[in-house]
């Protein structure tokens, strides 16, 4: 069952309304998600999207860190403009699905949170909400949400009036990530390219602010931390093979595909997550294994194998004050410290039933979680965590503080297989649209122009 609101929307609507859900269901439905590394794109009721590329056309990954902060940027400028994503939508559909989006109805896959666009308005956002972190957490803000609603609004105009898609519907990627994995609850961690973020998910519902934080690290921190550890490597071959061919250009061209195939076997194999926390100096004597890329570069991996993903489990913590209890896991060095942020946003829910539902329900989603042995270590990490630190009080008064809290809190962190992780959110989508009960669920052309865009957030809570 699908909760949050919009089941029993269709008891008020007239039978016009109704007719046109159902007519919209009948049709093959449409489900995207934008992502600053892969965007993507499919029908509902298959397992994998069938446009999953970058968001930008003709984008390489880049060999110098200050190349690659351009193209994020602008990756994350897409995602903010409406027409840009409106632009994106309509050439994939009419290129790589060769089909109209005219007579598709679309589930469109969006964020439990406001992101900032920079960091300067992620220092406005925790200050607004009195979080200690200047640099990298933040929590929706009412001045975010009110942002986001507008946003939502926007994008809904976009796609009705400029597309004119027969009907849409707007879902939470944390609430998809549970479909995905079969469930309607659970804590939800999502692990992008530029945030990581931890949602409360509770029947369908994703609890907004403050249940729902996101700190400002991802994926492609892992990329120029990886780049800077390997550059060398990398250089020097591109050096040797420069002899071969005088074009300074084509030689460019390789370089970037070097690092191309570097970034895309960073989950799948080159690095993988270390049983416990681990530290370099110590491991230096690790053996070199050698690596070779589709294009025959060849990089040794020793420390790196393992220090890459260590990241997600490096970050200092600011120590919690009477200005500061707010803040919580908060990333202040070369990373972010998740197993805090994952027991501070369960803690923050004061029901002892759902508390327990939540922490035995930990999803993984997302493509920086496909790192071999993630789960594992981030199950490990959440009860050492949970064991050593007082959480809110419950409902029914009790922290569980005296006697530890893994006694009392059981913790399951539930991952699919990688490939699933890394389209979680979008096959959560299309199973929900692919659902025969789902007609009525759908904000049809009728019903937009009769409330206009607003109705959306009666309709996808």
């Amino acid at each position: 069952m699908y909760a949050g609101g919009g089941a029993h929307e269709g008891e008020h609507h007239g039978a016009a309304s109704s007719s046109a859900a159902a007519e919209a269901n009948d049709l093959d439905a449409l489900v995207f998600e934008f992502g600053t590394s892969r965007c993507k794109f499919g029908y509902a009721g298959e397992d994998f999207p069938r446009v999953f590329e970058r968001p930008l056309p003709h984008a390489e990954v880049q060999d110098d860190a200050e190349a690659a902060l351009k193209l994020n940027r602008r990756a994350a400028q897409t995602e903010s403009d409406p027409e840009k994503l409106a632009q994106w939508l309509f050439d994939a559909a009419s290129s790589r699905l060769q089909t109209r989006l005219s007579e598709h109805p679309l589930l469109l896959v969006e964020r439990p949170f406001a992101l900032p666009e920079d960091p300067e308005d992620a220092d406005k956002a925790a200050e607004d909400a009195d979080a200690a972190d200047k640099h990298k957490t933040v929590a929706q803000t009412p001045s975010g949400k009110k942002r986001d609603l507008r946003a939502r609004e926007q994008m809904v105009e976009v796609v009705m009036e400029e597309l004119g898609v027969p009907a849409l519907f707007c879902a939470k990627s944390a609430v998809l990530a549970c479909y995905a994995n079969g469930r309607t609850s659970g804590l939800v961690v999502e692990m992008g390219a530029t945030y990581t973020s931890v949602t409360s998910v509770h029947e369908g519902y994703a609890f907004a602010y403050p249940k729902s934080q996101v700190t400002l690290f991802g994926g492609h921190d892992l990329d120029a931390f990886l780049r800077q550890k390997l550059a060398p490597q990398v250089a020097k071959s591109w050096e040797q093979r420069a002899e071969a061919t005088s074009l300074e250009q084509e030689v460019a061209r390789r370089k970037k595909q070097s690092w191309s195939y570097v970034v895309e076997a960073k989950e799948s194999g080159l690095c993988r997550v270390a049983d416990g926390p681990f530290d370099e100096v110590q491991n230096a004597q690790l053996p070199l294994i050698n690596y070779e890329l589709p294009d025959k570069t060849v990089v040794a991996m020793g420390t790196e194998r393992f220090s890459v993903a260590e990241h997600y489990f490096l970050g200092e913590t600011v120590p919690a004050t009477a200005s500061t209890e707010s803040a919580g896991a908060v990333s202040d060095g070369p990373g972010m410290r998740l197993p805090e942020l994952i027991c501070e946003t369960g803690g923050l829910t004061t029901e002892t039933e759902l508390r327990k539902e939540l922490f035995q329900n930990i999803v993984l989603t997302g493509g920086s979680s496909c790192f071999e042995n993630m789960p594992t270590r981030i199950e490990r990490e959440v009860v050492t965590t949970l064991s050593g630190t007082p959480l809110p009080l419950t409902a029914s008064g009790n922290s569980g503080a005296a006697g530890g809290f893994t006694s009392s809190l059981r913790v399951k962190v539930v991952a699919a297989h990688a490939q699933e992780r890394r389209v979680g959110s979008f096959l959560g989508g299309s199973i929900l649209a692919s659902l025969g009960s789902f007609h009525e669920m759908w904000m049809s052309k009728a019903e937009y122009a009769e409330h206009g865009a607003a109705l959306i957030h009666k309709k996808c809570p």
